[in-house]
C-alpha cells in the first residue's frame, strides 16, 4: 500500500510551518508544500533530510493554482488564511480532487457553504474544520472521551490558556470571523 500524499496549503506561513515540522516528527516524508512564495517553500523544503518534499505554487484564491495544488493529494491540511474571506473555497477544491481535508480553521460559514452541495461524507470523503486548539480541540477532546466508555462522568472541567505569538492572518481571523 502507497504513502498518502498530504499536502499542507499554507506550509510557508507560522501554521504552516508548525504544521509541517509536527508532520515530519511523526515520520512523515515526502510532503506537498504549498504556498504563493517559492523561496519560502524552498527554506521549509530544506527542512527535510531526504529532500523528499515537493513544493507546488499554490494560491487559495486562484482557481488553477489550487486545482494544481490539491490534484493528486489524499489528504489536504489547510493552513490558509483569512477564514472569513476563504470559507470552504479549499474545502470545496480537495473534495473536487478526491482528497480528505482538515482546515486548521473553517468555522461555521465553511460548513455551511459545503453542506450546501449535500454530505461531503457521502463520497466516502471526510472535512475536519476547526482543527486547531480552539475550538476544535475543545469540540473533539470531549466527543473522543465520549466515546471512551465514560458512561458515568457528568463533567468536563478544561483549561485552555498561556501566551502565545499570533500571525496577523490569524488575528484578523479572531477578530472578523
Amino acid at each position: 500500500m502507497s504513502t498518502p500524499v498530504i499536502g499542507v496549503l499554507g506550509a510557508s506561513g507560522a501554521v504552516g510551518r508548525a504544521a509541517v515540522r509536527e508532520l515530519r516528527a511523526l515520520g512523515r516524508r515526502g510532503l506537498r508544500l504549498g504556498g504563493r512564495t517559492a523561496s519560502a517553500l524552498c527554506a521549509v523544503a530544506g527542512g527535510d533530510p531526504g529532500g523528499h518534499d515537493e513544493t507546488v505554487w499554490a494560491d487559495a484564491t486562484a482557481p488553477d493554482g489550487l486545482r494544481a495544488f490539491t490534484e493528486g493529494c489524499d489528504i489536504v491540511l489547510n493552513c490558509v488564511g483569512p477564514t472569513y474571506r476563504l470559507r470552504a473555497t479549499v474545502a470545496a477544491a480537495a473534495l473536487a480532487a478526491g482528497a480528505h481535508c482538515v482546515d486548521v480553521a473553517g468555522d461555521d460559514p465553511a460548513a455551511e457553504d459545503l453542506l450546501k452541495d449535500g454530505d461531503p461524507a457521502r463520497e466516502g470523503r471526510t472535512v475536519v474544520l476547526s482543527a486547531g486548539a480552539l475550538p476544535g480541540l475543545s469540540s473533539l477532546l470531549p466527543r473522543w472521551l465520549a466515546g471512551q466508555g465514560l458512561d458515568t462522568a457528568t463533567a468536563l472541567s478544561a483549561h485552555c490558556g498561556g501566551l502565545e505569538t499570533c500571525s496577523p492572518t490569524v488575528a484578523r481571523d479572531l477578530m472578523l470571523s
